[in-house]
């Protein structure tokens, strides 16, 4: 029953208890006291709840900023990691052009030991600055084997 509570508010009470004190105090400055003390509360609520919209912003803004720096490391990453590939693939076609020069000259330092050791009747001519008579001339133009044929 509304009104049939004349006791008095004395010192801080709950939100329960101020519903109730609104509900059933007898005197009015005991209801308004009720009433004071609910919206000190919600004022004291809504400062808190301001407070943590804040601090959630902020905290949800350096994600953003997390996220946007993690995503800028994985893009540098693929970029590395592309960048590492195709220096791979120089470092493959390097190779593979490397061992064709070691096989190209393997087959003629090949056909120069045939030449020299194994065929004494061809020529071997180098045309150097500094001809040293005394050292027998092959001539290369004339050797099928030092020419690659």
């Amino acid at each position: 029953m509304y009104g049939d509570d004349d006791t008095h508010i004395t010192g801080q009470i709950t939100f329960e208890q101020i519903a109730e004190a609104i509900r059933h105090k007898k005197y009015g400055r005991d209801m308004r006291e009720a009433i004071a003390q609910g919206f000190e509360q919600f004022i004291g609520l809504l400062g808190r709840v301001s407070k943590l919209e804040s601090e959630y912003s902020n905290l949800q803004s350096k994600y953003n900023d997390i996220i946007g720096r993690l995503n800028d490391d994985e893009n540098e990453i693929h970029d590395l990691q592309d960048k590492n590939i195709a220096l791979s693939q120089r470092c493959d076609k390097i190779e593979e052009k490397h061992n064709d020069d070691i096989k190209k000259v393997q087959g003629q330092l090949d056909r120069l030991n045939q030449a020299v050791f194994g065929y004494g009747e061809y020529e071997v001519n180098y045309e150097t600055p500094h001809h040293d008579s005394s050292v027998t001339e092959i001539n290369m133009d004339s050797n099928p084997l030092l020419k690659g044929e």
